[in-house]
C-alpha cells in the first residue's frame, strides 16, 4: 500500500522536524536557536513532512495517486474495493473528519503547490500560512485509523505505527552538542581568568 510508505515518511520526518523545533531541554533549544544548520535540516524536513502529507490529503486523483479521498469513494459500496468489507460508515466518519481538518489540508496543498515544490511569482501572499505541529499530528492519527482498520479488516493483523529511525529517548545527538558547547565556553572562560605565575 502505496499510501502506508508515505505517511510512515512523512511521519519520520515530522518527529525529527517537531523534535528539533521543540527540543526536550532549555541548553537544546538554545543550542539550536543558534545553530544554521540545524534551522535549515528542520526547516528541510518540515517540507518534506508537507510534501509528504499533500500527497496523502490531496483531492487530485491525476497528481496524487495514493490520496486517501480517492481511495475511501473506492472503499465504498459499488467502488472498485467495496468487497474487502470496510463499513459505509466507517468510509463516512473518515470522510467527516477530513471535512472537518479541510483548512489545514487546503494550506498544507497550497504550501506544496505555491512554495515548497513550486516557485511561484506571487508566493510572498502564502508566506504567513500558520500550520502546527499539533495540526499535522491529528492529520497523521486519520491517516494511521484508516489504514488499521483496513489492514485488521482486510487481513486480519494489527498494523506499527510508530516511527522507525525516530527515538525519542534516544536522539541525543543535540544534547551532546549543547553539552559539549557549554564545556569549551566553561573552559574558555576558565582559562581566561587563570593566573599563571611566571
Amino acid at each position: 500500500m502505496g499510501n502506508w510508505e508515505i505517511l510512515i515518511l512523512a511521519r519520520e520526518c515530522f518527529a525529527y522536524s517537531n523534535y528539533l523545533y521543540n527540543p526536550a531541554t532549555k541548553e537544546e533549544s538554545e543550542y539550536l536557536s543558534v545553530s544554521q544548520d540545524f534551522d535549515f535540516i528542520r526547516h528541510i524536513l518540515w517540507r518534506i513532512t508537507i510534501i509528504e502529507m499533500s500527497k496523502i490529503f490531496s483531492s487530485s486523483k491525476n497528481r496524487d495517486r495514493f490520496n486517501l479521498r480517492h481511495f475511501l469513494t473506492k472503499l465504498k459500496h459499488g467502488g472498485q474495493f467495496s468487497q474487502v468489507g470496510i463499513k459505509d460508515s466507517s468510509v463516512t466518519k473518515w470522510e467527516t473528519e477530513l471535512l472537518d481538518n479541510e483548512l489545514t489540508i487546503n494550506n498544507i496543498l497550497t504550501l506544496r503547490d505555491k512554495i515548497y515544490a513550486h516557485s511561484d511569482l506571487r508566493k510572498d501572499d502564502f508566506r504567513n500560512i500558520e500550520i502546527s505541529f499539533q495540526d499535522i499530528e491529528k492529520l497523521i492519527c486519520i491517516a494511521e485509523s484508516i489504514v488499521k482498520e483496513i489492514y485488521f479488516t482486510v487481513f486480519d493483523a494489527d498494523t506499527e505505527m510508530s516511527t522507525i529511525v525516530f527515538d525519542k529517548q534516544n536522539f541525543n545527538i543535540i544534547r551532546i552538542l549543547a553539552d559539549e558547547k557549554n564545556r569549551t565556553i566553561k573552559a574558555i572562560l576558565g582559562s581566561k581568568f587563570t593566573i599563571t605565575k611566571p
